[in-house]
């Protein structure tokens, strides 16, 4: 890298210290200019932690500076949207937590802006930088040419949403109230209203799982059905045109466990992901791959990868965008077709 990178960051809440600012804090040749955080003492006691010269409680000073590489915005959900389309029509590069905005239209609105004005836009989709996520990308892709475990039979997603934030410490906390007033929708027109907290916690939580079936395989799925039971299990029904899915979900009561991952049966052997908790420090994820070899033992290979954090990945694979003029593999320009798929299983939960 020939120069410093100044970066600015909106937001310090407990996400934005333990995944987000005790990684650019660390990197050479990158600096935090400046933070803006509406509460007071919780702003200033973050700058001083984290040696950062320049405190504001309005985010928009940041957008009036020229020597600003980026802004990351690491805000409550329902401030995400609003302040990334300040950001973007700043004409600065950006980086936002997932998911970038509440509904379709909104999303399209922020990808179109950063396409408009040629900027660099991450959406935090930390998955797509674990190494056995990616490992299983190039791995399915090397499979459809050698046909070595032979076609798809079927796969299936599945989250079996718990406690995923593993004891995680290291955060200043604050007592000061939080902004909670929202500006952008939080469900689609068509969503009604006594059901938009629903769909705005689908959002949340799934877009996760959304996002990887659709950086895993080339071709999103239709939503044949959906069988939604609201205080229990659902289930998606998803057609890949040559082979069928199913996407399972649902929320549990049990804060130390956490299940997540994808499995996929191949008409010889089987590969298996499983997600390690999202904020498990220095964790990868596991993955394994049956070969059935007929009347002989099978084989079963399970690559391990050395310790590693997706969230330290996706940090350091911003500033390498920056500094290269590249997208992110989890860029705002594509993720909002999430919300496509999102609301082709919304619908088949409303039709049920």
């Amino acid at each position: 890298m020939s120069r410093e990178l100044n970066i600015g960051f909106i937001g310090t809440s407990f996400i934005a210290q333990v995944a987000h600012l005790v990684h650019y804090s660390n990197f050479e040749n990158v600096k935090i200019a400046s933070v803006a955080e509406l509460r007071p003492n919780l702003g200033k006691a973050v700058c001083k932690k984290f040696n950062i010269s320049h405190y504001t409680n309005n985010y928009h000073e940041l957008l009036d500076r020229d020597d600003l590489d980026a802004i990351i915005t690491i805000v409550q959900r329902s401030h995400t949207g609003p302040i990334a389309l300040d950001v973007l029509e700043a004409k600065k590069n950006l980086f936002t937590e997932k998911p970038m905005a509440q509904t379709l239209e909104k999303a399209k609105l922020l990808s179109d802006t950063a396409k408009k004005n040629n900027l660099i836009y991450a959406v935090g989709f930390m998955r797509r930088h674990d190494p056995a996520v990616r490992y299983m990308k190039q791995l399915i892709a090397e499979l459809e040419g050698t046909k070595k475990l032979g076609d798809i039979v079927y796969m299936r997603m599945f989250l079996s949403a718990g406690g995923d934030y593993c004891n995680i410490d290291g955060d200043i906390k604050s007592n000061e109230p939080k902004d909670t007033k929202i500006t952008w929708p939080i469900s689609p027109d068509w969503v009604p209203e006594n059901r938009a907290k629903e769909y705005e916690h689908f959002v949340n939580v799934c877009s996760h799982d959304i996002n990887l079936i659709r950086y895993i395989f080339p071709k999103m799925p239709i939503v044949k059905s959906v069988a939604y039971k609201k205080n229990a299990g659902k289930i998606a029904l998803l057609d890949f045109e040559s082979f069928p899915g199913v996407f399972e979900w649902g929320d549990t009561l049990q804060p130390t466990k956490w299940e997540e991952g994808i499995e996929i049966i191949y008409q010889k052997g089987t590969m298996r992901l499983d997600l390690s908790p999202a904020f498990l420090r220095n964790q990868p994820s596991k993955i394994s791959v049956y070969e059935d070899r007929g009347r002989s033992t099978g084989l079963l290979y399970q690559p391990t990868f050395d310790w590693d954090w997706a969230f330290k990945n996706q940090a350091k694979s911003f500033i390498e965008n920056l500094v290269n003029k590249t997208q992110p593999i989890a860029n705002g320009i594509d993720s909002f077709e999430d919300f496509n798929f999102i609301d082709q299983i919304w619908k088949g939960i409303l039709n049920e």
